[in-house]
């Protein structure tokens, strides 16, 4: 029987936290802009447009949403100059964050027996960055995107962790029923939230229950 295994990216197939990403990413981002008054209304911005995520109602993806409202919030310039300086971003400083990624070596070694037995994998990261910077984040941990059946991102995600329907959405795109799907992570709130879904949560540093899966 094949099942659907979705994992998380940081502090689950990454040993660095969520929070200590974070903390360098906007390290990176004041670096790429240089200007501290001007980084200090970014970050502002950024938050505001990242916290706007947990409440959209419109149609819209992750991506073109965050930029909408980012774009509103600095009070300047276009939507497509605001997404070139991000991409921009994303091709050069955020490389840097390249050598502070600690693989998660045993997570990695699951996820690539699970695929070897035919299971379905999917990158289950909260879709608050562009599929640019998650790729490149898939490789630096050792794996190439191609061994995800799904990987979400902005651009592919109407809502974001907790939502029940940010679960559903990812079932419905690999076809896989609840019942035969666990979602591995480390944060009970935001991956946990996968219970609403219907998806069995299992917690990143429990592996037991996934090699016993494997067995099975």
């Amino acid at each position: 029987m094949v099942f659907c295994y979705l994992f998380d990216l940081d502090g689950t197939l990454t040993k660095n936290t969520d929070e200590e990403f974070i903390t360098r990413y906007f390290g990176l981002i004041a670096k790429y802009v240089g200007d501290p008054l001007q980084m200090e209304k970014i970050k502002k911005a950024i938050f505001s447009s990242l916290e706007a995520l947990n409440t959209k109602t419109d149609g819209r993806n992750n991506f073109d949403f965050f930029m909408g409202k980012f774009t509103k919030e600095m009070g300047y310039g276009s939507q497509e100059r605001w997404a070139d300086f991000f991409m921009k971003f994303y091709k050069t400083t955020y490389d840097e964050l390249k050598e502070f990624v600690i693989p998660r070596g045993k997570m990695i070694e699951v996820l690539e027996k699970l695929k070897e037995h035919g299971h379905k994998i999917v990158l289950a990261t909260n879709p608050i960055f562009p599929s640019i910077a998650i790729e490149k984040r898939i490789f630096w941990i050792g794996l190439n995107p191609e061994i995800f059946d799904y990987i979400t991102s902005m651009e592919n995600s109407y809502n974001v962790k907790p939502s029940e329907k940010y679960y559903r959405y990812i079932l419905e795109k690999v076809d896989c029923p609840p019942d035969r799907s666990f979602m591995i992570g480390n944060d009970s709130i935001l991956d946990g939230g996968c219970v609403k879904a219907g998806i069995q949560f299992i917690d990143v540093a429990s592996v037991d229950k996934i090699i016993d899966d494997m067995k099975n």
